[in-house]
């Protein structure tokens, strides 16, 4: 599905790829909160500009083809509602598309909270070894 870790090879240093996650996990909590609430309002426009903009945010990290047409899915659906508002009885297509779209956003910030786990424990670590080494020496 995601294959962040391509993305990350291409930073350096753990301080650079830690700074990387934490930016992308804010944009995907941000994107993921701005199309619930655009769906939960009926706003197809928003709707339609915040799954383009998760869209973007999934396939910056390394999504696939097979998951970024989970975005494409929900898109055609609300760009074909003849009501701009969707929101009352929304239809069961438009509910169904957008719980994918849901989960994969959450699914990529599960795995992008793993990732700056991992690397801030390895920085924890790093430090104690570091910290140890200082006070044998001296």
């Amino acid at each position: 599905m995601l294959h962040i870790e391509t993305i990350l090879s291409l930073y350096p240093d753990d301080a650079t790829r830690l700074s990387l996650l934490s930016q992308a996990l804010a944009h995907s909590q941000a994107d993921l909160t701005s199309l619930r609430y655009a769906v939960d309002t009926g706003d197809r426009d928003a709707a339609l500009a915040h799954t383009h903009k998760a869209k973007g945010t999934a396939s910056f990290l390394g999504a696939d083809k097979q998951t970024l047409q989970q975005f494409d899915q929900l898109t055609l659906l609300l760009r074909n509602t003849n009501d701009p508002a969707i929101h009352v009885a929304m239809p069961a297509a438009i509910h169904h598309a957008f719980q994918a779209v849901e989960s994969i956003l959450q699914d990529l910030e599960m795995s992008i909270q793993t990732m700056i786990n991992g690397l801030e424990n390895n920085k924890t670590r790093l430090r104690g070894n570091s910290s140890k080494r200082s006070k044998s020496k001296g």
